[in-house]
């Protein structure tokens, strides 16, 4: 079985369990409706437990798709990747971003941005003059 088909069935599973324990606290007179409902969450952890195993079978198990760096590059893959690696630099860090205007076509070797000199000078004097009016 196709492990995204067993994936897929096993979800279905967990959510039948649910239904059974919803069904089991409405009908919570009868005799059987706890042992009911107790058998539902054992099985319904069960299939969590193995739903989860599943999910790690497929992670390790897919191949991952290498680009080819060859004579038959697709740029537009590269570009349309570089371009959502940017849009998400500046999701990520929306104010005094030193990346915001970077070209994807760099690559990975961004460039250092620069620090500058004379905001950190005015800042020092403004620090001394705070200093001197309140007397440290």
């Amino acid at each position: 079985m196709n492990l995204k088909n067993k994936d897929v069935g096993i979800a279905v599973d967990i959510m039948k369990q649910e239904e059974i324990k919803i069904e089991s606290l409405k009908n919570h007179k009868e005799k059987d409706s706890r042992e009911k409902y107790e058998n539902a969450l054992r099985e319904q952890k069960r299939l969590i437990d193995q739903r989860k195993e599943n999910v790690k079978d497929m992670l390790m198990n897919v191949p991952r798709v290498n680009p080819d760096y060859g004579k038959d590059m697709d740029k537009d893959l590269f570009n349309a990747r570089d371009n959502a690696l940017t849009e998400q630099l500046n999701k990520d860090f929306p104010r005094n971003n030193p990346y915001r205007n970077i070209n994807p076509d760099e690559g990975l070797n961004m460039p250092k941005p620069q620090i500058n000199r004379e905001k950190s000078q005015n800042i020092n004097e403004q620090l001394k003059k705070l200093r001197e009016r309140v007397g440290n």
